[in-house]
């Protein structure tokens, strides 16, 4: 079976060849980002109830009543997104328009941000989708909380501080992540001025690779129960703790692109110490967590596109003459997406369920709402009840 996913990495991996063989040719490389950019941004706004999550997500939807009723009926969903479901509701919007929304406002934040990525933007968008799909495609929540923070980062970029303020408050209000990616920052923020040298993200490759063989998941398990937090995010917590594995596919990449960075590194420029220093402790916050991958993907979501630009704009340096390193980068990461993307198809074969098959809205000229919403409801039902387990713990990730 071929899945929604499947058709939009095979597209975008495509399209990242074109670009790479194109080298040389600017002008034709945008051309090649800008279809990759409508691709992207079409096939995921078309999507019509996908994935196993809307089992909470429809369920919260058909019983939209009035808006505190709504707030109180799940207490798994924020208050902030409950809102904004009961606000499209009420406006007239379908779930598939919700859906849509979500999407329009993400690739919003992808479009601001690959703008500050010069060089090869159809690779940086396909590393994007590659790393987070789950946040496009499934996690209509956090999309939303991430999309806010980053548009917020980049209002803050425009001195445009109060608009920042409030988009900051909505995502907190739409994901309860966002909020520890917050204090999180703030405390990276605070110790800024380190400076970063190739001997620190040697030794973050080296505790990378110590951690293939040290499992450590039951020690953060442990912290997190000391943690003076409700019992609801510890119980969250503890979940995307124990869900991991501590060898994974992605490895070669995450080393890889630690050994670029050391041969690469620019934090020479006083201007830049601090953008130096707090992309650092992001990935030293991703080699911490490596093992725990569920955990991981949640926060990694928040820092990806700030972490594509530095890496990005790191690797094409006019500056650096030796090519070699960003030119083994390329083939891991072409390596890793195209293993990645035949084991996500594969072993989507092996599922019950098919809540990720081809489900678009393209579907209601032949089909009622109602119709592909219970086919969609009943698909995700098997996944939750035959699948989940095979999911989390069988990942090609």
């Amino acid at each position: 079976m071929i899945n929604y996913l499947t058709i939009l990495l095979i597209g975008l991996l495509a399209l990242s060849a074109v670009e790479v063989c194109l080298d040389g040719f600017p002008k034709m490389q945008k051309q090649i980002y800008y279809l990759a950019f409508a691709f992207a941004a079409v096939w995921c706004t078309i999507k019509f109830a996908i994935g196993p999550d809307i089992l909470v997500y429809l369920d919260l939807w058909e019983h939209i009543g009035g808006l505190e009723d709504t707030i109180r009926y799940d207490d798994r969903i924020e208050p902030g997104f409950a809102t904004f479901c009961w606000l499209c509701k009420h406006a007239g919007i379908s779930y598939w328009g919700m859906t849509a929304i979500v999407s329009v406002i993400f690739f919003a934040a992808v479009a601001m941000t690959i703008h500050y990525i010069p060089h090869h933007q159809t690779s940086a968008l396909t590393a994007w989708m590659v790393l987070d799909y789950n946040l496009v495609l499934y996690e209509h929540r956090q999309c939303l909380a991430v999309s806010m923070i980053v548009i917020a980062y980049w209002m803050m970029k425009h001195k445009k501080n109060i608009l920042a303020i409030i988009l900051a408050l909505i995502a907190c209000g739409m994901h309860k992540s966002a909020i520890f990616i917050l204090l999180i920052a703030a405390a990276i923020y605070c110790c800024r001025g380190l400076k970063i040298d190739q001997k620190a993200y040697i030794l973050l490759g080296g505790t990378m690779l110590c951690l293939t063989v040290v499992p450590i998941n039951g020690l953060w398990d442990g912290i997190v129960g000391l943690l003076p937090i409700p019992a609801t995010i510890r119980l969250s917590i503890s979940h995307h703790l124990q869900t991991g594995k501590v060898v994974q596919l992605i490895l070669p990449f995450y080393l890889t692109v630690m050994a670029c960075l050391a041969y690469y590194v620019t934090a020479k420029k006083k201007e830049d110490k601090t953008w130096h220093w707090m992309i650092f402790c992001c990935i030293a916050i991703m080699v911490v967590l490596y093992q725990s991958w569920f955990l991981l993907n949640r926060l990694r979501s928040y820092v990806l596109p700030f972490l594509l630009i530095y890496i990005m704009n790191t690797l094409y340096d006019e500056e650096i003459k030796d090519k070699m390193p960003r030119q083994i980068l390329t083939l891991v990461f072409f390596a890793y997406s195209a293993l990645f993307t035949y084991g996500n198809a594969k072993a989507g074969q092996k599922l019950v369920s098919r809540c990720n098959a081809i489900s678009t809205v393209i579907e209601r000229k032949d089909h009622s709402n109602q119709y592909l919403e219970k086919r969609q409801m009943d698909e995700a039902i098997k996944f939750w009840t035959y699948d989940h387990e095979e999911k989390l713990f069988g990942s090609t990730d």
